[in-house]
C-alpha cells in the first residue's frame, strides 16, 4: 500500500489546532487570573466604601449629637446670664429704692434742722433784745437804792443765765450743723457711689451683652460650617454609592464578557475536537484510497476545499458577531485570522482527496 500523501498536511493542521487550543488555554488563564484580580479589587473597593461610609455616617451622627449639646449649653448659659442680670438688677434698684428713702428723710431732717435752727435764732434775737433793755433799766436807775439792789442782783444772774443758754445754744447749734452737713456730704458721696457703680454695672451688661453677641455669631457660624460639613460628607456618600453602582455594573459586564469567551472557547474546542476527528478520518481514509486520482475525486476534493473554507469562513463570522470586541478578545481573532490564512494556503496546495467514494455513505460523528 502507498504511504498517504496527506499526512503531513494533517499533522500540521493537527499541531496549528493545538498550538492554537494551547494559546486560547493560556488567554483564558491569563484572563481568569484577571477576572480574580479584579473580583479581589472590587471585593476591596467595596469594604473601603463600606467603611468610609461608617465612618462618614458615625461622624455625622457625632457632629449632630455635639451640635445639640452646644445648643443646650448655649441656652443654658443664656438663661444663667439672663438671671444674673436681673437678679443684679433687681438689687441695684432695692439699693437704689433704699438710697431715694435715706435722702428724702435727710431732706427731711434737713429741712427740721432749718426749722430748729430758725426758732433758735428767734429766741437768740429775743434775748439780745431782753438782754439791751435790762442793761438800759439798770443804767437809768440810781445805785444807792436799796430796795432795787436785789433785783439788780437777781437781773444779773438772769443775764449770767440767759448768756450760759446762748452759748449752750450757739454750741449746740454748731454741734448740730457740723453733723448735719456730714450727714449730708456723706449721703452726697453715697449717692455719687451708687451712681458710678450703677454707671458700671450698665457698662458691664452692654459689654456682657456684645460679648453674647459675637459668641452667637460664633457659635451659629459653627453651625453653619458644620451643616456644610454634613452636606459634603453626604455628597461624598452618594458619590460613593454612584461609584459603587457603576462597580457593580461594570463586574456584571466583565461577567458577561467572561460568559462569552467561555462560550467562544467551547465552541472553538468543540470546533478543534470535529476539526482532529476530521483529519483523523481522513487519514484512514487516505490510507485506505490509491495515490492516483480521477475526475470524479478531484472535484470531490474542491467540493471538500470549498466545505472546509466554508465552514472556517462561517467559524469566522460567528466568532466575530458573538465575541464582544474588547482587549482580551483580539488575540482570539488573531489566532483565528492566521489559523484561517494557514488552512487557505494548505489547502490551496496540491494534495491527494481526502474522502473515500463511499464517504457520504458513512456517518459522521461530530
Amino acid at each position: 500500500m502507498a504511504k498517504p500523501r496527506n499526512s503531513p498536511s494533517s499533522s500540521s493542521d493537527r499541531r496549528q489546532w493545538e498550538r492554537i487550543f494551547n494559546a486560547l488555554v493560556e488567554l483564558m488563564k491569563s484572563q481568569q487570573s484577571q477576572i480574580e484580580t479584579l473580583v479581589d479589587d472590587r471585593k476591596f473597593l467595596e469594604q473601603y466604601i463600606h467603611l468610609q461610609h461608617d465612618h462618614f455616617s458615625s461622624r455625622a451622627r457625632f457632629l449632630e449629637s455635639h451640635i445639640a449639646q452646644l445648643k443646650k449649653e448655649e441656652a443654658k448659659g443664656r438663661k444663667i446670664q439672663t438671671a444674673k442680670v436681673d437678679l443684679m438688677v433687681e438689687a441695684k434698684q432695692r439699693d437704689v429704692l433704699w438710697y431715694k428713702k435715706q435722702y428724702e428723710l435727710a431732706e427731711s431732717d434737713l429741712e427740721d434742722f432749718r426749722v430748729c435752727v430758725e426758732d433758735l435764732s428767734s429766741q437768740i434775737s429775743e434775748l439780745k433784745e431782753k438782754l439791751i433793755t435790762g442793761e438800759a433799766g439798770k443804767s437809768r436807775k440810781g445805785v444807792g437804792d436799796s430796795s432795787h439792789g436785789d433785783n439788780s442782783k437777781e437781773e444779773e444772774w438772769c443775764m449770767e443765765a440767759l448768756k450760759g443758754d446762748l452759748r449752750k445754744l450757739k454750741h449746740s447749734y454748731k454741734k448740730l450743723s457740723s453733723k448735719k452737713e456730714a450727714e449730708v456730704s456723706s449721703l452726697l458721696a453715697e449717692k455719687d457711689f451708687v451712681w458710678n457703680q450703677l454707671k458700671k454695672m450698665e457698662n458691664d451688661y452692654i459689654t456682657a451683652l456684645k460679648s453674647r453677641k459675637i459668641e452667637l455669631e460664633h457659635a451659629n457660624e459653627a453651625v453653619e460650617k458644620l451643616q456644610n460639613n454634613l452636606q459634603n460628607l453626604q455628597k461624598s456618600a452618594d458619590e460613593k454609592d454612584q461609584m459603587i453602582a457603576e462597580l457593580h455594573s461594570l463586574a456584571k459586564e466583565k461577567d458577561d464578557t467572561i460568559a462569552k469567551l467561555r462560550d467562544d472557547l467551547s465552541k472553538l474546542a468543540k470546533c478543534t475536537i470535529g476539526k482532529s476527528r476530521l483529519s483523523k478520518e481522513n487519514s484512514e481514509s487516505a490510507s485506505q484510497t490509491p495515490s492516483e486520482s480521477n475526475p470524479r475525486k478531484s472535484s470531490r476534493k474542491r467540493k471538500s476545499e470549498s466545505t472546509e473554507q466554508g465552514t472556517t469562513q462561517k467559524h469566522k463570522r460567528r466568532l466575530s458577531d458573538d465575541s464582544p470586541v474588547t482587549g482580551a478578545s483580539a488575540p482570539v481573532h488573531a489566532l483565528v485570522r492566521c489559523s484561517s490564512r494557514r488552512t487557505a494556503a494548505s489547502a490551496s496546495m496540491e494534495r491527494p482527496p481526502l474522502f473515500h467514494s463511499n464517504f457520504k455513505k458513512r456517518p459522521l460523528n461530530l
